[in-house]
């Protein structure tokens, strides 16, 4: 038994036109639009006369995020938020992480959208040289980006 590769990461949202327009934005695509319902959803996510709306977008590279809305029943359960205002460390949705050009550039463009940066930029130890820091998109998901920096 083994993982064959990636499929997509699923983040459930509050507005999805907005998020569709924030991750569009930072160089994904989108690739699908779909309202789920019916016995195979509701079946799949163990919810009955579930209705869902999503969304797949996706890099060059083939990462793919599902962006998915509930339209028949609220989310669940909403983490509390830890002091630096990210939603974090919880089961369930963690956060994503992006490799980037220019980690400062994709930051303030972050910014400019909503979103907000949870920890500054910071170096790794020298034997593997990269940058790495965290913000959120404008609903709070937590996103880790990581720019390689030649040794």
């Amino acid at each position: 038994m083994r993982v064959l590769g990636h499929r997509h990461t699923a983040i459930i949202v509050e507005n999805l036109d907005q998020m569709i327009r924030f991750y569009v934005s930072l160089g994904f695509q989108e690739k699908r639009r779909d309202l789920e319902q019916g016995d195979f959803i509701s079946h799949l996510i163990a919810l009955e006369n579930a209705v869902l709306e999503s969304a797949k977008l996706a890099l060059p590279d083939g990462y793919v995020i599902e962006l998915t809305k509930y339209l028949s029943h609220p989310p669940l359960a909403v983490p509390e938020s830890s002091p630096n205002g990210a939603r974090q460390y919880y089961y369930g949705y963690d956060h994503l992480g992006f490799t980037v050009d220019d980690i400062d550039d994709v930051i303030q463009h972050i910014l400019l959208l909503g979103g907000r940066l949870v920890s500054e930029p910071k170096w790794t130890n020298p034997g593997l040289p990269s940058i790495h820091a965290y913000v959120t998109d404008p609903e709070g998901h937590l996103i880790h980006l990581a720019q390689n920096v030649p040794a």
